[in-house]
This record gives C-alpha cells, sequence and structure tokens, in this order.
C-alpha cells in the first residue's frame, strides 16, 4: 500500500469509541510536501483522525503508512517520522523551557550536543530568549510555538498539528502560519485541523470531514469548491445608496437576495448556475454602480456551516 510520492497513505481506516464508529473506513493518501487543512463540524472526527494518524491512538480495522512504514507492522518506526501537537497543551508546571524539550529530545533518542543543538534551535523558533522561563508562564502563542518546535526536536518529515490557532491573538496567529509556512518550504508533508472554518493561506489543500469521512479533498481555493458542489454560496455585494434598485434587479432573474443596508445586500447563488461575473453584469447593465463583490463570510465557513447544518 506504500507509494514513493505519498506521505502517508491511510487504508479502509475505522476507529470505534464506544459505541460509535468515529472514523469510517477511510481511505485517503496525502503527497509529500502537502500543507492539508482538514475542517468538519464538531464532532465530525478530526481530532481522532489525527491522534490515530500520529500513532496517538489504536486503530480498529484498516492501516496507515508513514513513509512506507506500515504501522500495525511497525509502529516504533513510523513514530519517527512523525512530529504531533494535540489540540490540548500540557503546560508542566514549575518546569522550565529547555528541561521541558530536553525530556522530550531524550524521549527521542536525542543526548549531548546534538540534544543542545536541538533544543537551542527549538527555543528559537519558539521566539523564548530566556531558556528559564516556565512552560506554564509562557502566553498563548510562545506556548503553541514551543509545543511545534518540540515536535520539531527529532527533525520528521511528517507533523500533525490539531487546532493550532486555538486561543492565538491576530498577531500570534500570523507568527504561527509564518512558522508552518516556514515548514512546508522545507519539503515536510503538513496535516492540521482547523476547528473554527477560517484557513489560513498557509495550507495548500483543503479536506472536509463528515461523519468520519473524508468527503471532499482538494487544492484550498475557492474556485476548486465553488462548482460541482450543488450548493449557494453567499456574496455580499455594495452599491452604495443603490441597494434597493440592485435587490429588485437580481430577483427578476430569480436571484435570492438579502437586504443587509442601503448600500449592501448579500446574494445567494449557485456560480454553476449564474457565474458571479454574469450577476455582475446584470447589475451594470441596469445602471447600478458596485463598488465590490466578494465572498461573505468566507468561503471556508460557509462550507462548513452548510456541513454543520446538515450533519449536526
Amino acid at each position: 500500500m506504500s507509494d514513493v510520492n505519498h506521505s502517508i497513505v491511510i487504508d479502509n481506516v475505522s476507529l470505534v469509541r464506544g459505541k460509535k464508529k468515529v472514523i469510517s473506513d477511510l481511505s485517503v493518501s496525502f503527497q509529500s510536501g502537502q500543507t492539508v487543512a482538514i475542517i468538519g463540524c464538531s464532532g465530525s472526527g478530526k481530532t481522532s483522525l489525527l491522534a490515530c494518524v500520529a500513532t496517538a491512538l489504536p486503530i480498529n480495522t484498516g492501516d496507515i503508512c508513514i513513509e512506507g512504514t506500515s504501522i500495525q507492522k511497525d509502529i516504533r518506526s513510523a513514530r519517527r517520522s512523525i512530529g504531533y501537537v494535540p489540540a490540548i497543551l500540557h503546560r508542566c508546571p514549575h518546569v522550565r523551557s529547555d528541561e521541558f524539550l530536553e525530556l522530550f529530545a531524550f524521549e527521542a533518542g536525542l543526548s549531548g550536543k546534538p540534544m543542545r543543538t536541538a533544543v537551542k534551535k527549538s527555543l528559537e523558533m519558539a521566539g523564548i530568549t530566556d531558556p528559564g522561563t516556565p512552560v506554564d508562564s509562557l502566553p498563548n502563542g510562545k506556548a503553541q510555538r514551543l509545543m511545534i518546535a518540540r515536535s520539531l526536536l527529532h527533525e520528521p518529515n511528517i507533523l500533525i498539528f490539531d487546532d493550532p490557532f486555538h486561543s492565538l491573538d491576530p498577531i500570534e496567529q500570523q507568527k504561527t502560519e509564518e512558522l508552518i509556512t516556514d515548514l512546508s518550504l522545507s519539503g515536510r508533508t503538513i496535516i492540521a485541523a482547523i476547528n473554527n472554518g477560517i484557513v489560513p493561506s498557509c495550507f495548500s489543500h483543503l479536506g472536509l470531514l463528515e461523519k468520519g469521512s473524508l468527503t471532499t479533498l482538494r487544492p484550498a481555493v475557492f474556485a476548486a469548491f465553488q462548482k460541482n458542489l450543488n450548493r449557494t454560496w453567499s456574496y455580499r455585494v455594495v452599491c452604495p445608496s443603490t441597494a434597493g434598485k440592485a435587490m429588485a434587479a437580481l430577483r427578476n432573474f430569480g436571484i435570492h437576495v438579502i437586504h443587509v443596508d442601503d448600500d449592501t445586500l448579500d446574494c445567494l447563488f449557485d456560480p454553476a448556475v449564474v457565474p458571479c461575473d454574469e450577476l455582475l453584469s446584470l447589475l451594470v447593465k441596469a445602471g447600478i454602480t458596485v463598488a465590490s463583490a466578494t465572498v461573505h463570510p468566507s468561503w471556508t465557513v460557509q462550507l462548513l456551516n452548510n456541513t454543520s447544518e446538515a450533519e449536526c
């Protein structure tokens, strides 16, 4: 089942917890160097799927191949290729940042100068200038980057991040996004669960998880999702002082329109039926000035919301 072009191959994997089938006969491959964001409503199985790929949670059926190594046959070797950051960060009270990293470096088989070099590099990556800073006193952003840096101590080619942007302020999120971009440029494969559905540009692909099945995996651009999904999308159209006139014009063509204010409309339509350019052309021909037309809210949030309504 291994493939030299794929760093992760999931083959007919199922996971049962209690009486619920959390992961359902899932088969999918991730290519080397891909950065993949996984979205899905609460309870869709994102955390469980990532934990299974990271070998932190045993699967019931099937197999997962990590860089050609089956976790069913040689889980220890497979783990050497994986760096994992779970959603729940254990702060380890009163433990210094360098001690925290040394503990995991030793567990990864490092010692002496290689350990000191790896720990120093990780502290720099996390932006921690004082190695004696207790882990439990770090702000959320630095703590998150420290956990990512910890996952890189043994220089794995595959990184698994569960909700890496949780509780980060905008500046810390930007720094974490930049870190993920830098890691992807080094050729690593990165799989991350995104709970709020807002997918940053540092991800090359987007996967949609529904009831334990990955129903869609495409490049993380709107053009890859807006057609062939048989659904409507919401566009926010700004027509200064002429929203009422624009609403009447669009309704004549069967387009569902919501009046927001005197300048703004939300238009719901399927681009496969009525392309956005055609919609704007209708307004221009009606003598209406269009200041802007954008997908609103974010198309990834709309995709997640649509899934949530059907699934939850």
